[in-house]
C-alpha cells in the first residue's frame, strides 16, 4: 500500500512530466475547453498549488492522515486479510485418471479412496464429487504443486 501510495504521489507526477515535455499550448485563438470535472478539480487543486506553503501543508495533511489511517490496522479497528479464514481440517484429494476414463471409473476410485479413510479415526465425514465439479471454496485458491 506504501509503495503505491508513493507511485502514486511521486513516481506518476513526474513521469507524466517527463513524457509531456514542454508544450507549445493551443494555437492562437483556440481554446481548450475544460469539462465539469475539470472545472471541479481545478476549484480543489488551485488553491492547494497557489504557494509553496499550502502545498506543503496539504502534503503534510494527507501524510498525517495516511499514517493515522494505518493505525487502524495496527489497533486491528479494521481488519486486513487476503484470504477468508478458513482454518478447517479438511483434506482435499483430487482423482485425476488418464484420458478416456468414465465418470464410474472416477466414481469407483473415490469410493475405493472413501473407504480406506474411513477407518482412520480423524475422519468426521467424507464428500466425494465425481462428474460435477465440488462447491467452491478458498482450499483450491492456494494449491501446491506437487511431482511425485
Amino acid at each position: 500500500m506504501l509503495f503505491s501510495f508513493f507511485v502514486a504521489m511521486v513516481v506518476a507526477p513526474w513521469a507524466l512530466l517527463k513524457l509531456a515535455g514542454k508544450g507549445k499550448g493551443p494555437p492562437p485563438g483556440e481554446h481548450h475547453t475544460e469539462g465539469a470535472i475539470g472545472k471541479f478539480y481545478r476549484r480543489l487543486a488551485t488553491p492547494i498549488i497557489s504557494s509553496k506553503k499550502n502545498a506543503k501543508r496539504f502534503l503534510a495533511y494527507v501524510s498525517i492522515g495516511t499514517v493515522l489511517v494505518c493505525m487502524l490496522f495496527v489497533t486491528k479497528n479494521v481488519t486486513v486479510k487476503l484470504l477468508p479464514f478458513d482454518n478447517k481440517s479438511e483434506l482435499e484429494v483430487m482423482v485425476d485418471l488418464p484420458e478416456g476414463a468414465t465418470v464410474e471409473d472416477t466414481s469407483r476410485v473415490l469410493f475405493e479412496a472413501a473407504s480406506v479413510t474411513k477407518s482412520l479415526p480423524e475422519v468426521k465425514s467424507i464428500q466425494a464429487y465425481a462428474g460435477t465439479p465440488a462447491p467452491f471454496n478458498f482450499n483450491g485458491l492456494v494449491r501446491p504443486l506437487l511431482s511425485a
